[in-house]
C-alpha cells in the first residue's frame, strides 16, 4: 500500500496495529517503500510518526529510507526524515 501510494489503506492498516517492522526479501520496510518511491508526504508522514526508529532502520544492503529518499530525488521526503531522526538533531 506504501509503494502504491494508496493514503487510505495505509492510514487503515496503521490504524489496526499493522506491524510497520516487516520487511520484504531485501529488508525494506514500509518506509523504506514509501521513500523510494517518491510517495504522497501523507503516507511517510504517517509512517514516521507511528515509526520514529524507522528512519534508521536498514535493508540488507545498509540503506536507510533516507538513503532511498535521496536517491530517488525525493527532497520533501527527505526533509520529513531528516526532521524525524532524532540523531541528526545536535
Amino acid at each position: 500500500a506504501s509503494t502504491l501510494g494508496h493514503v487510505d489503506v495505509v492510514k487503515y492498516l496503521l490504524e489496526q496495529g499493522f506491524n510497520v517492522n516487516l520487511q520484504d526479501y531485501s529488508g525494506q520496510t514500509s518506509l523504506h517503500c514509501a521513500a523510494g518511491d517518491g510517495q504522497k508526504d501523507i503516507i511517510i508522514s504517517q509512517l514516521v510518526q507511528r515509526y520514529k526508529e524507522g528512519v534508521r532502520a536498514q535493508d540488507h544492503s545498509g540503506r536507510t529510507p533516507l538513503h532511498y529518499a535521496a536517491s530517488r530525488g525525493n527532497l520533501d521526503a527527505v526533509k520529513m526524515l531528516v526532521l524525524a531522526d532524532e540523531s541528526t538533531s545536535n
